[in-house]
């Protein structure tokens, strides 16, 4: 290269030609590849595209050196220089942002593969440990100054111990960086990149990559729980849900004790990078007190969730790491204070209103438009004194549903809150609107399940147990549906018989018919 202008005029982006993708990289992105050790990725890179015009790949080596300290190097170069990569050799990750070659250009995407300082030391060794986090810092703030408005930073990094040690993310928000997301690392989705070892007699070796991930970082306070979603939208046929919770909401757990909950969602959705779950004790507490939490935290690392310790819901919007977001879902399972005295003496209930109250007072801030605040709670006594519903009218919230649901021998109930002056859809169409006879209008649906009747159905296995003596609900029924499709409108379905009692004008009556085509199914009765 002869100098700065010949090497913006090198990375250019033909944006009339077709984008092509590999993973997350793009043929109309400003690509900056750092220690690119033989330029394999960068080879990769530029297959894909069929062009590297928009790639400049460096090298901490000079061209000399890195002939002779990597086999395929002198090839690849060749390749490169075919496809209008910009080569850049002597680029030091510390102090890439001086470069003279590099300091009047801004990228959309800076990716350090596997960073990693000289080994002077074993890699669990202290020292090393600090060598190599003092190398990644400096490159996060080098990089953070080359930046597109929304460009992002890509590290990809083992997280087996004792790497994980090395706290990638918090070496990124020191630099002020912030995570957009976090997802596994496969060599084989980059056909043709070989990772090296880079020093020493070994220099030319691959290493096993193992267990690692690709670190997303972003230059400003995003909120990439929101990118997330819109990303999602995009395919609807990503949406996975469970229950009343989905991949494209951003949900916040709270109080979560062993972060079982949060597992529980993660694998429902493949992924928990839509998710942030905190708890009140720090990690070290944490895996103290909570047998399963450390194996459920290694769980949730991987799939992206976002995890915040010494969270008190007390002060839950005040958060600096929570105060500027806002969520679709905001879950408090079984709300606890500490225990005093027993739970039925009036200064404990009294405590844990205390709580509660708090609790949903942060959360009326802290909620997108249509968000929801899903409060788990016992029903019976002394638990009913505490007058959830009451506390949320205090505080500007409203019931949207409430699910009453046995699990084993416990009664529980699940209140969904939103906001007050939040209009709740109907989802039932042909209904009257009545918010305007009631404002704010509160909507209560209580979704019963009897003990008794439950025990008449067999179980999953017991059906394929005994497929012969277990008819199916539709012989039960008595509903011959002639290959009939069934058609369901929120809890009720083509399949049910049904009672509507009290039926006014029978407008929710002609609303299922219309739904399921057919009223056969239904009895509507008046006074």
């Amino acid at each position: 290269m002869d100098g700065l202008e010949s090497c913006m005029e090198m990375l250019s982006i033909d944006e009339n030609k077709e984008e092509i993708w590999i993973k997350h990289y793009s043929s109309h992105q400003k690509i900056l590849l750092v220690g690119d050790g033989d330029f394999s990725f960068a080879v990769c890179l530029a297959e894909a595209f069929g062009s590297a015009t928009n790639v400049v790949a460096t090298s901490l080596y000079s061209e000399e050196m890195t002939r002779l300290k990597y086999s395929g190097a002198a090839s690849n170069l060749i390749e490169l220089e075919e496809r209008g990569c910009t080569v850049i050799h002597e680029v030091n990750a510390r102090t890439m942002n001086r470069d003279p070659l590099l300091t009047q250009i801004s990228f959309d995407r800076i990716v350090y593969n596997f960073p990693h300082a000289a080994l002077k030391r074993s890699e669990a060794n202290i020292r090393q440990i600090e060598s190599h986090r003092r190398l990644v810092k400096a490159f996060f703030k080098s990089a953070s100054d080359m930046l597109e408005e929304n460009g992002e930073v890509h590290v990809t990094h083992k997280t087996t111990d004792p790497y994980s040690k090395w706290e990638i993310e918090n070496l990124a928000e020191e630099a002020g960086l912030f995570l957009v997301e976090k997802v596994r690392f496969r060599k084989s989705d980059y056909p043709g990149y070989e990772n090296k070892r880079g020093s020493g007699y070994r220099a030319d070796e691959r290493f096993p990559s193992g267990n690692c991930c690709t670190f997303k970082f972003g230059k400003t306070k995003m909120d990439y729980l929101q990118s997330r979603v819109q990303m999602l939208n995009i395919n609807k046929k990503e949406v996975k849900w469970m229950k009343h919770y989905s991949s494209c909401q951003k949900i916040l757990l709270v109080g979560e004790g062993d972060f079982s909950f949060a597992a529980c969602l993660g694998k429902a959705f493949g992924s928990a990078v839509n998710m942030v779950a905190t708890s009140l004790y720090s990690k070290e507490t944490t895996k103290l007190k909570y047998s399963k939490s450390a194996r459920n935290l290694i769980e949730l690392k991987d799939l992206g969730c976002t995890i915040i310790y010494q969270v008190d819901v007390h002060n839950l919007r005040k958060h600096p790491l929570l105060n500027q977001r806002l969520f679709d879902r905001i879950v408090f399972n079984f709300p606890a204070a500490a225990l005093k005295w027993s739970e039925s003496n009036v200064r404990q209930i009294e405590k844990h209103q205390r709580l509660v109250k708090s609790f949903l007072r942060s959360c009326r801030d802290m909620l997108e438009k249509n968000g929801e605040v899903h409060v788990t709670h016992k029903t019976k006594e002394p638990y009913c004194r505490w007058e959830i519903e009451k506390l949320a009218e205090d505080v500007g919230l409203c019931l949207v549903e409430k699910d009453i649901v046995i699990k084993e021998d416990l009664v529980l109930e699940l209140m969904r809150l939103s906001l007050l002056e939040t209009a709740i859809p109907s989802n039932l169409p042909g209904l009257p609107d009545r918010k305007q006879s009631l404002i704010p209008q509160i909507i209560m649906l209580y979704l019963f399940y009897s003990e008794l009747n439950a025990q008449a159905f067999p179980t999953h296995q017991d059906r394929h147990t005994h497929p012969n003596s277990c008819p199916s609900h539709k012989e039960i029924l008595g509903i011959d549906d002639n290959n009939k499709e069934e058609k369901w409108l929120r809890h009720y379905s083509s399949c049910h018989k049904t009672l509507l009692v009290g039926e006014d004008d029978f407008s929710f009556a002609a609303c299922l018919g219309k739904a399921f085509d057919s009223s056969v199914n239904m009895e509507a009765t008046s006074l």
